[in-house]
Order: structure tokens, then sequence, then C-alpha cells
């Protein structure tokens, strides 16, 4: 995951306007919902890289 985080970090600055996830493995997340909590983690990011870009227009 810190690539991928990397990697959406690189685009701070630059005009983001969407993103999603495109797999999620629900039957790979018991018990500690592992895939749940990493979409989680980049979607808060690609939210956080959009507002910051916005915000700061």
């Amino acid at each position: 995951m810190g690539q991928v985080m990397q990697l959406l970090q690189a685009t701070r600055g630059m005009n983001i306007i969407g993103g999603e996830v495109v797999c999620l493995m629900p039957t790979k997340d018991s018990p500690h919902q592992i895939t749940a909590m990493v979409a989680i983690a980049i979607m808060f990011e690609m939210i956080s890289l959009i507002s910051d870009r916005h915000h700061s227009s």
C-alpha cells in the first residue's frame, strides 16, 4: 500500500477531480477487514487530495 500512497501523494497540486477503488475483496476480509481498511485509506487520500486542491484554488 505504501507505493500506492506515494503515487497518490505525487499528484498533489494537480487538478484531480475524482477517483475510485475498483477492487475490494470481501471474501478475503475475515476476520480483520484488511481490504476494506486499505480501500478506506486510499479513498481518504484521494478525497484529501481533491479537497486540498479545491480549497487552495
